[in-house]
């Protein structure tokens, strides 16, 4: 079975079964013992998937194949499901002594600094609502700019958001009519994202066309985000915000008015486009200094910061546990990408390659510390024959390294930017890793 097999079937399955019912792990893992059991587990499907010697440690294997140590992944997978039991509104808070999980699980949220309750960007029970507008989402080739030639009983509305780099968010909307002409930019809370800024200057231009009570026109959204065009076309929505924009909507069509929602490519020179998206750069700078809209956070948001979260959690605890020496010249962090270039390989070609990451292997240094053989020192008489010695510096493989890396000496600290295909033509060269 390959490795990347082998983790699928422990996440998809085995995992599953030790997470069912997470909310009431963490009196449990509290117990060292109870930890160690689980821990057996993890490392007994590591090795499977690694193949790595006996004597290679837990921590390291998990952060080869990217596997969360199991203790914070019970806690992850615990406090998303308090989070999801929480905006249900089935998370009983009244129930709350020492003893009960309400307090284990607020006790294990205040240690990773995640707030359970705060306002979401979501309903707790399902609306039926249907679409009274329509939407289109047309090919880019087939859209014109005559298309927004001004006409009697006609309204064109260009809607953006915009997020910058540093968090500030901005949305903005204009209406452009015969007669009648409209625009704002507003300043959004920094949780925002820019889905909610895109539906929030939605939601900005239909109010101003209620208030202004604009009845018997034909009104034409245009607006560069599919999302937020594909969310308003379904029938049950789960986020507030674009349940409030879909009502809107409705209430236009109510009206008298005809409404439909057209996508436009965002960038491509179409003047109202162009006019809301720099209006929505303006709102993000906020030059009013004015206090932001409030916008509940996004589901999604949320989840996000609770996995960067539980991430970096595992990051320090990889940093911070003493040994692996060799391991964190490999991966100083969790790594994606290392992984999945670990996974795609052989069995065999993985095995041999946990004896470099690890220095778990034969050579000489090694085998000493084992009492093996009598010396440490490698065969090029220069220094004791470690990982770093052979790969980075001996003289005996001074030809094999150039060829595989191109360069004549490796620094141990550039480790991390071999890729892994060379180390193991590299490894192939020098014929002392079996």
């Amino acid at each position: 079975i390959k490795p990347a097999f082998i983790r699928w079937l422990y996440e998809a399955i085995i995992r599953q079964v030790l997470s069912y019912e997470a909310a009431i792990w963490p009196p449990p893992l509290k117990r060292l013992g109870n930890v160690r059991k689980l821990e057996r587990i993890q490392r007994t499907v590591c090795r499977h998937i690694t193949g790595a010697r006996r004597s290679l440690s837990l921590e390291g294997q998990q952060i080869f194949t990217n596997l969360r140590p199991i203790q914070i992944h019970l806690q992850e997978v615990a406090i998303n499901m308090t989070i999801r039991l929480i905006d249900a509104g089935r998370w009983d808070c009244e129930i709350f002594n020492m003893y009960s999980h309400v307090k284990y699980m607020e006790d294990c949220a205040k240690q990773y600094q995640i707030r359970l309750y705060q306002d979401r960007d979501k309903v707790q029970v399902a609306e039926y609502i249907k679409p009274k507008y329509r939407t289109y989402i047309g090919l880019r080739e087939n859209i014109s700019i005559s298309t927004y030639n001004l006409e009697k009983n006609t309204l064109h509305i260009f809607t953006d958001g915009s997020k910058t780099e540093a968090g500030n968010t901005g949305s903005a909307f204009c209406i452009k009519g015969e007669s009648y002409g409209e625009e704002g930019a507003f300043f959004l809370s920094s949780n925002s994202t820019v889905y909610q800024a895109e539906v929030y200057a939605i939601v900005a231009a239909c109010y101003q066309l209620v208030v202004d009570g604009v009845t018997g026109m034909a009104v034409h959204f245009h607006i560069d985000n599919q999302a937020a065009i594909k969310s308003l076309s379904n029938i049950v929505i789960m986020q507030e915000l674009t349940n409030r924009c879909k009502k809107l909507l409705n209430k236009l069509v109510e009206r008298g008015n005809e409404v439909t929602i057209n996508w436009i490519p965002g960038h491509a020179g179409y003047e109202g486009n162009e006019l809301a998206d720099r209006l929505a750069k303006e709102g993000g700078r906020n030059p009013t200094r004015e206090e932001p809209v409030r916008i509940k956070t996004a589901t999604q948001v949320f989840k996000n910061e609770i996995a960067y979260t539980f991430v970096h959690a595992h990051n320090k605890r990889w940093l911070e546990i003493t040994g692996n020496r060799i391991g964190k010249i490999w991966f100083n962090q969790i790594c994606k990408n290392r992984t999945k270039q670990l996974l795609s390989m052989s069995k065999n070609k993985l095995r041999v390659m946990m004896q470099v990451l690890t220095g778990h292997c034969d050579l000489n240094y090694f085998l000493h510390k084992m009492e093996l053989v009598d010396s440490p020192l490698c065969p090029c008489g220069l220094s004791e024959e470690t990982i770093e010695h052979v790969i980075g510096e001996c003289i005996m493989y001074i030809n094999s390294r150039k060829k595989c890396f191109n360069q004549f000496v490796v620094h141990p600290d550039d480790f991390h930017l071999l890729k892994f295909k060379n180390v193991l033509k590299f490894m192939g060269e020098t014929e002392r890793f079996g």
